[in-house]
């Protein structure tokens, strides 16, 4: 049981880091289904934990191998409303990683995946799968509590006589559907508002592009009109001017001086269709230039090991992005290491 509490912890924090972590920065709905294989897998620990201290205390005689017999025996051996809503939301979210889901709003605030389960609409996004993180959370301290003795079971609240229980995988009951159908409108409301504005923006565009147009082929038409009405005229011969010898001579100079500077000069040519340069980006300008051997390398970022302290100096630490960290991979272009989500993976 115990090792079945701390692969449960694992996964939370896994699950903890994706919505907090990758979802604020990577926003698509593939974050998503990652958070939510996390979730389901931190379930199917909490279940084998309850299924072992159901063993341990004779509430059952073995424990099934598949996990729709699982959720099943787990609910003949307990009457815990709160035990029976999270195998229910368990079987939601499997149901939904199966479900032919469809991805909206990806990388904006209202990243949404959208499915039909059991004839019902179900929407997963970032306030939604928050409040199920809350409810795995509160889920996961109630087996944690039995596992430490400090919850005795009958104190909560039972289920009632009589309760319609399903473990059908295709089509889960939604335990907390009151709890979040609030939240499932406003998500659609967000969606339906964000396809308005981006409906709204491309009809302003294309109506400018065609206003832009109009003026263009005016201005085309006007120019082809003065062309006919300029007539053809002898061109004047200019008479040769005399230059010195000296002035011959200066100008030869001139040339030579240009052609050795356009020898001297590396050029390329790229193609493109827009173009952004970027600095390179260097360490604090006092530790950079403090002179301190070992402390930073040659672009002013501190040298650290895997445990963020420096390979010289072992009482300095060092976080953030002053940290040097080596490139990932070769690239055709040499850059360094994106440092925003990178540093954030590896330092947890």
């Amino acid at each position: 049981m115990r090792e079945s509490i701390e692969n449960a912890v694992e996964e939370l924090k896994r699950v903890d880091h994706s919505i907090f972590v990758s979802l604020k920065y990577t926003r698509t709905v593939d974050i998503l289904v990652n958070i939510l294989i996390r979730m389901v897998d931190c379930y199917e620990n909490l279940f084998m934990a309850l299924l072992k201290y159901a063993l341990e205390n004779k509430m059952i005689t073995e424990i099934p191998t598949t996990p729709k017999e699982r959720v099943l025996i787990m609910k003949q051996a307990f009457k815990e409303q709160e035990i029976h809503d999270n195998a229910d939301l368990y079987l939601l979210l499997k149901a939904m990683l199966k479900a032919n889901y469809s991805k909206e709003n990806e990388y904006r605030r209202h990243v949404a995946m959208r499915a039909i389960i059991a004839g019902r609409e179900e929407i997963i996004n970032i306030n939604i799968i928050s409040q199920y993180y809350e409810f795995l959370t509160s889920f996961f301290h109630l087996v944690d509590n039995m596992r430490k003795g400090t919850y005795a079971l009958g104190t909560g609240t039972l289920i009632g006589d009589g309760t319609q229980e399903t473990t059908d995988e295709d089509n889960p009951n939604n335990p907390y559907w009151a709890k979040v159908k609030a939240m499932k409108e406003e998500a659609d409301m967000e969606i339906a508002r964000d396809k308005e504005i981006r409906e709204r923006i491309r009809q302003e565009k294309q109506q400018r592009e065609f206003v832009r147009q109009k003026e263009l082929r005016a201005v085309e038409k006007k120019a082809e009109k003065s062309m006919k009405r300029i007539t053809k005229r002898k061109p004047k011969i200019k008479p040769k001017r005399v230059i010195s010898k000296e002035s011959l001579r200066i100008m030869e100079l001139r040339k030579l001086a240009k052609k050795r500077i356009e020898k001297d000069k590396k050029k390329h040519k790229l193609p493109f269709k827009h173009s952004m340069m970027l600095p390179a980006f260097t360490g604090v300008d006092a530790v950079r230039h403090a002179g301190v051997e070992g402390l930073v390398n040659p672009r002013g970022f501190v040298l650290i090991d895997e445990h963020q302290r420096n390979l010289t100096f072992k009482n300095i630490y060092s976080v953030g992005v002053c940290v040097a960290i080596p490139p990932v991979e070769a690239t055709p272009v040499p850059v360094g290491t994106p440092k925003s989500g990178y540093m954030i993976e590896s330092m947890v």
